[in-house]
């Protein structure tokens, strides 16, 4: 029995090592879903700070505004110094007391903001009930970069 093992990583393109793509190149597969959430404003919450710049950059890369905090204390702290999001991403074991209350917290101050939950281990009921609103959605760790912006145009987090 064997085992398999994906890694994801980002990478830059040196313009001298790749080659020119061809002009009647099909669109990437997903290109409509990152045109659906570019210019959207993001609230991304994450103590891991290699995978909080990974998701950075994942959704930089998508077109999104990006402000980042390491814990749902800093999270209120940038939502509340003023600037509108269209959605959260949370990391479900985020301190100090986790993403359910700090995004109890957000949507207190913003009903609509949806939130994307994501986690190595599966929904918990309370993650699961929270599942059913409309206006959130999971995510396993690990998962690739457009499973991100598919979820973010599921849930309607365009540009606010």
């Amino acid at each position: 029995m064997g085992s398999s093992f994906v890694f994801y990583s980002p990478w830059r393109q040196c313009a001298e090592h790749v080659p020119a793509a061809p002009a009647a190149r099909a669109a990437p597969r997903g290109a409509a879903t990152i045109a659906s959430v570019a210019d959207a404003r993001v609230l991304l919450v994450e103590d891991d700070e290699a995978l909080r710049t990974l998701l950075r950059r994942v959704l930089e890369r998508a077109g999104c505004a990006v402000e980042s905090a390491r814990d749902g204390a800093e999270a209120l702290r940038v939502f509340d110094d003023g600037a509108r999001f269209a959605a959260a991403v949370l990391d479900v074991g985020v301190p100090p007391e986790g993403a359910l209350p700090t995004l109890r917290a957000l949507r207190a101050r913003s009903a609509g903001l949806a939130a994307i939950l994501i986690s190595g281990s599966p929904p918990d009921d309370e993650v699961r009930t929270l599942l059913r609103d409309g206006r959130s959605a999971f995510l396993s760790k690990p998962f690739a970069p457009a499973d991100l912006t598919r979820a973010l145009a599921a849930l309607g987090a365009g540009p606010r």
